[in-house]
């Protein structure tokens, strides 16, 4: 996880050079939106029943959370 401002370019090179999972951000951020995304998604990505971490799933409900956060004032 590149949990800091203007990573994307970084993220995608990784990827290219075969990292399989990247969480970047393309635009700046603020430390606590950081902070939360990455307490989230760590806390979301655990393993299932066959031992493998599913990341994507982990990011999607990590950002569900915030969105709903912001929605509702919480």
């Amino acid at each position: 996880m590149l949990n800091v401002c203007a990573t994307e370019r970084m993220g995608r090179l990784l990827r290219e050079r075969g990292v399989p999972h990247v969480v970047c951000w393309r635009t700046p951020v603020q430390d606590d939106t950081a902070r939360e995304l990455c307490e989230l998604f760590y806390r979301t990505a655990v393993e299932d029943a066959s031992g493998v971490t599913d990341y994507r799933r982990a990011f999607l409900a990590a950002t569900d959370r915030m969105r709903v956060a912001a929605c509702t004032g919480g």
